[in-house]
């Protein structure tokens, strides 16, 4: 009895599915790509379009001024709950607004590396906003550009009421995000120049952990390249501070907020991006004076230069004779005296 009731249900299914034809059972997936519709130009499209599909068609990234709630928080709302507001390009403020911030991206991050290094590292999405708040609340501080750690890069126009942000905050902004993506998509990381790195207490260059640091002579004589306030005849607070940061080994310190002393240690990011501009950016005579003097400067040089020829096929010092000429800087200026490692 059983069996018969199994053939029945069996028959009865092959009855059902041989009914249907093959157009009708083809399942209804869509598959097109979830940004595709950013190479979609119209009449209707503004210049800005134009730009964003050409990012998405050769970098995968998709750059988004229009969009809801739910795209917006998608998967990342633990990293990112904040306050903000869309664009609307039909008003021509936000219409500006858009088309100045594409042209910063443009500037400031894209023209920033080569289009193999821009697919690895450049974000999934890019979100535009009229205004971008650190809190879920209107009245917490505007912030310009953020990295939400995933899939996403958002950047807020406006620095406070119907006040954009100026072009040397933005180029600031994504100038540094592009040096940050860069290090995050490095494989492997330099581990040995991130190993040189001086600790400080609470993070301040002032404050050196090894305390037998504030005893060496670098520490305590100012080299003469370091500009004396005409004034006073003294160093500046800001400058003696990049000395001190100099010393322990960083290009520079940075500032916790705008218009502060730069007392603390760069994360490693930019620590990283501070160095790749040291070595390649600046003319080998500038570059001596500081790995003359500040030797963990030449040794932490040394490393990254060694680090890029080995996993990024790169010859940082052909980089910088290329960029200066008549200025060059040779792996000796690097050396230094091993001895002061101990």
């Amino acid at each position: 009895m059983k069996s018969k009731i199994i053939y029945s249900v069996l028959l009865a299914c092959g009855l059902c599915f041989g009914s249907c034809s093959e157009d009708e059972i083809e399942p209804k997936i869509d598959i097109t790509p979830e940004y595709d519709y950013l190479l979609n130009l119209t009449k209707e499209s503004i210049h800005a379009d134009t730009i964003i599909a050409e990012w998405y068609k050769k970098y995968n990234c998709a750059a988004l001024y229009s969009f809801e709630e739910k795209d917006f928080r998608w998967l990342w709302a633990g990293k990112i709950n904040s306050y903000y507001e869309c664009l609307d390009v039909s008003q021509k403020e936000d219409s500006i607004a858009l088309e100045t911030m594409v042209r910063y991206v443009n500037d400031y991050l894209i023209t920033a590396g080569d289009e193999k290094t821009l697919k690895k590292v450049l974000p999934y999405r890019i979100y535009f906003t009229k205004e971008f708040h650190e809190k879920n609340d209107k009245n917490s501080t505007y912030l310009n550009v953020l990295h939400n750690e995933q899939d996403a890069l958002i950047i807020g126009y406006l620095s406070k009421e119907d006040t954009p942000y100026d072009e040397t905050t933005f180029e600031t902004g994504l100038s540094g995000m592009f040096i940050k993506l860069s290090y995050n998509a490095l494989n492997p990381k330099p581990e040995k120049f991130i190993n040189s790195r001086e600790k400080c207490n609470i993070d301040m260059v002032i404050m050196p952990e090894n305390e037998a640091i504030e005893e060496e002579e670098e520490w305590n004589n100012i080299p003469d390249f370091i500009p004396k306030n005409e004034e006073t005849g003294d160093v500046d607070t800001f400058d003696k501070y990049r000395h001190q940061a100099c010393v322990l080994g960083y290009v520079t310190s940075v500032a916790k907020k705008a218009g502060t002393a730069p007392t603390y240690v760069p994360d490693e990011a930019t620590d990283y991006g501070d160095y790749l501009s040291f070595i390649t950016k600046q003319p080998g005579s500038y570059i001596r004076e500081r790995t003359q003097y500040y030797w963990r400067m030449a040794k932490r040089g040394g490393l990254l230069i060694e680090y890029y020829k080995e996993y990024q096929g790169e010859d940082l010092i052909a980089t910088q004779n290329a960029n200066f000429p008549d200025d060059k800087v040779t792996l000796e200026d690097f050396s230094y005296d091993e001895s002061r490692d101990k």
